[in-house]
């Protein structure tokens, strides 16, 4: 698979999972649609259950799929992934994403943290829409630039 199907399947993820917590946002009297850790811990519904303890919500199984789709790709292909988010948010040009590519890495450390964090972001579909035109304007191709070999 090039990194430009993986790119494609994340943003058609992200849209998925977006609807998704939407929906239970409107189901749940509005709580949370997203929460940092979600796909990991499940969200805490507001207010103790009736024997006192929390009740969490388990993450919609669209949620899941996009972090599981992100946590099964390489080191390479998440960390590019990330950087063409930061690109499309606007952090910095074109021209200087592969240092920023590199800098993710560092970051990071490990790339299920990167992972998690696209995957917790709301607007991870426009970021990546808008870092994948940025990128086409710069004539930069991704797909000869990285590897997309899942871990």
């Amino acid at each position: 698979m090039k990194f430009s199907d993986v790119l494609s399947q994340v943003i058609d993820l992200a849209k998925k999972a977006n609807a998704a917590r939407a929906q239970r946002a409107r189901t749940t009297g509005g709580f949370p649609a997203v929460t940092s850790g979600v796909q990991l811990q499940g969200i805490q519904a507001p207010g103790p259950a009736p024997s006192g303890s929390p009740v969490m919500l388990p993450p919609v199984p669209e949620e899941s799929a996009l972090c599981h789709f992100l946590e099964s790709q390489s080191s390479e292909t998440v960390y590019m992934l990330t950087a063409v988010m930061y690109l499309g948010r606007g952090d910095f040009d074109p021209g200087r994403l592969l240092d920023n590519y590199t800098l993710m890495g560092e970051r990071f450390g490990d790339p299920r943290w990167a992972a998690r964090q696209m995957a917790d972001k709301v607007s991870l579909p426009q970021y990546l829409e808008e870092g994948w035109r940025r990128v086409a304007q710069a004539n930069i191709d991704l797909d000869a630039m990285v590897s997309t070999v899942t871990a």
